[in-house]
């Protein structure tokens, strides 16, 4: 099956009854593979599915991408190991600052910034005496149409 665009989100009012008498089946993704437009992925059960998203679109955990009376296939971020950094605002914006110089992914997190953990990050956050946590979790890194959604007519909208 070829899915063309996101539907929705499950966690959405409007999705809350979506899987009553219906199969909710899963492709799982990593966060690198949520901004790609194209992607041929195998579901939880055994599905081969197709995605073909218009430009803009992003996954995020939890969208809807097919559904007929039968079957829901939602998209399930892979957890992954990030480095959380929590500091005052000046230096968060001096992190943030020297990270998008380098154009690295970050993730604007409620309690601070978010980065993937790996040596190279390892190495940034040690050199500059710049204090994280590591922690396994889904990881939505910021982007220029952060938050944007492609609703049924390719209309970009925000949530």
């Amino acid at each position: 099956m070829i899915c063309e665009r996101i539907l929705g989100n499950i966690e959405e009012e409007s999705f809350a009854d979506a899987t009553v008498g219906r199969e909710l089946d899963t492709i799982d993704v990593s966060w690198q593979e949520c901004a790609k437009r194209f992607a041929r992925k195998q579901s939880r059960a055994k599905r081969d599915v197709g995605l073909l998203l218009p430009v803009g679109a992003r996954l995020r955990h939890g969208d809807v991408v097919y559904a007929t009376a039968r079957v829901v296939i939602q998209v399930s971020v892979i957890p992954c190991d990030v480095f959380g950094i929590a500091a005052d605002e000046i230096a968060l914006a001096k992190i943030a600052y020297e990270l998008g110089d380098r154009h690295w992914p970050v993730e604007l997190g409620e309690d601070g910034l978010v980065v993937p953990a790996d040596e190279t990050s390892e190495a940034f956050l040690e050199e500059r005496g710049i204090s994280y946590v590591r922690e396994s979790r889904r990881f939505h890194p910021y982007s220029a149409v952060r938050e944007a959604r492609v609703s049924a007519d390719f209309e970009i909208r925000r949530h």
